[in-house]
């Protein structure tokens, strides 16, 4: 934080214009305005708000005044609507809590301070109360001090430096949570605003919540559009500009601008014929393949569009009904359940889900980590498999890889999926269920635990759907056979 002075508020209660005014150096670059005991500038009105406003200096030496949350700023009672109004020095605004003219509290005139005029050297601050209070025009005492004081002087609204170093802190926590998007929660980067509720985000993360939604992810009102915010970007800027932890590497702006491109390139907008009422036009997914849109909007379901295009299950944009590899596999379509995804044609994947929803069933072999729920979607039948594995030092990959190698054509029929088969994520699980299913049941007994084999059979077996609500049952019973009781 700078203690070079660069501003001055003159303050005064409106109705009172017979009072002189008390005045507040600006020397912090975030400058809070209100009646909370951290403010830098506090007014122990109850007619103002805690935090009222916020005024903000750039690296280039530019004021802007903002309001804080709702709290309303009236430049000659006239309600100031935009985000962030630019202070030239000289401006007269109003700070009241209501919308009627006669409520208006405080009366404050911004004047810009010349470095040439005043420095360090020739202002003598003082530290005073920083409460505002009406000065009673017989009090000769009173008006000589502030007179005296007022030739080359401000009054500072700081008790010590320890306060003042704690003010700024909490400051800046409120600056921070202001700019925070509330999709990724990092500062702002290439901010933009929503319409028609304006909230704002990053550009990035509102274009991977586009694929999945059409509405605001705060306030779930439908978008109409969506635009960049370039007065909160720039204050972002400017707060990780002072604050460089905050704020994220070059090379993950360079990817993040890549993607942003990427994304931007698969969205359209074209006319929304059933509206009348509004001039704003409906953001639609692309085909990634010929940058096909539909007129329409995209139902949630498979139905087809038209003879050539199918609709992605996952991000809900056009895709190819048939894209073929290897001359007889689709990579749109899932061969379990026939639903197609784009997953597989686009770069970058599916924006949906980062390109999970459709995948090769040799990729299996690429997990870590086998589900806590794959058998059965019994946990402790699981738990007794994963423990199994870890005692004879066999990887969760070499595992995968088993049950693909015994695929028993039996299980599916003839048409069955291969290794090379496209499957959609969830059908890939309960593939990969039903085969570890096949490699537990083949575990001979005598190398199961005690606690494992003297467990007797349950009477559904692994038809039984108590144990997957009660943890005691799958405890109690085995549920590896098969049911023997209707």
């Amino acid at each position: 934080m700078s203690h070079n002075v660069w501003g001055i508020l003159c303050m005064r209660l409106k109705k009172d214009q017979d009072t002189d005014a008390r005045m507040f150096s600006l020397s912090s670059d975030l400058c809070f305005v209100g009646s909370d005991e951290d403010c830098y500038v506090r007014i122990p009105d109850g007619g103002v708000a805690g935090k009222h406003c916020l005024l903000t200096r750039d690296p280039d030496g530019h004021v802007w005044l903002t309001g804080v949350d709702s709290h309303k700023i009236f430049i000659n009672d006239t309600p100031a609507l935009d985000d962030l109004i630019l202070l030239q020095g000289g401006e007269t605004f109003y700070l009241r809590a209501e919308e009627e003219p006669s409520t208006s509290v405080i009366e404050i005139t911004f004047k810009k301070v010349d470095k040439k005029s005043y420095s360090g050297d020739n202002l003598n601050l003082v530290k005073n109360q920083t409460d505002l209070e009406p000065i009673n025009p017989g009090d000769k005492s009173r008006q000589s001090e502030i007179a005296k004081d007022s030739n080359v002087t401000s009054i500072l609204n700081i008790k010590s430096d320890q306060g003042l170093t704690s003010k700024l802190g909490s400051d800046e926590s409120v600056m921070e949570s202001n700019l925070t998007c509330s999709i990724c929660t990092l500062i702002f980067f290439e901010c933009c605003s929503v319409q028609p509720c304006l909230h704002s985000f990053c550009t990035l993360c509102y274009l991977q919540w586009m694929a999945l939604s059409d509405v605001c992810p705060v306030c779930r009102m439908p978008v109409q559009n969506y635009a960049k915010n370039h007065q909160l970007d720039a204050l972002a800027t400017l707060f990780v500009t002072q604050h460089p932890d905050k704020g994220r590497t070059n090379a993950d702006k360079e990817e993040i601008k890549k993607e942003i491109q990427r994304l931007s390139s698969t969205i359209r907008r074209i006319p929304q014929p059933q509206s009348t009422s509004s001039s704003f036009n409906v953001l639609l997914p692309g085909c990634p393949v010929c940058g096909y849109v539909s007129s329409h909007y995209v139902p949630n379901h498979g139905s087809t569009l038209c003879p050539s295009h199918n609709i992605c299950a996952c991000c809900s944009c056009p895709v190819p009904s048939l894209i073929r590899h290897q001359s007889t596999v689709n990579l749109v379509q899932c061969e379990i359940c026939c639903r197609s995804f784009c997953a597989l044609l686009s770069t970058g994947g599916c924006p949906g889900c980062s390109g999970a929803c459709l995948l090769l069933l040799s990729d299996l072999r690429n997990m870590t980590a086998l589900p806590s729920d794959l058998l059965l979607r019994n946990t402790v039948e699981t738990s007794i498999l994963k423990d199994y594995l870890a005692e004879k030092g066999v990887p969760v990959s070499d595992f995968i890889q088993s049950c693909l190698d015994n695929i028993d054509p039996n299980l599916f029929g003839a048409s069955g999926p291969t290794e090379q088969s496209p499957v959609c994520r969830d059908c890939s699980l309960q593939f990969l269920s039903k085969l570890a299913y096949q490699q537990r049941e083949a575990i001979p007994r005598h190398e199961l635990p005690v606690s494992v084999t003297a467990r007797p059979d349950c009477y559904y077996g692994r038809n039984c759907r108590t144990q997957r609500t009660k943890m005691s049952h799958a405890h109690r019973y085995n549920h590896i056979c098969e049911q023997r009781r209707s």
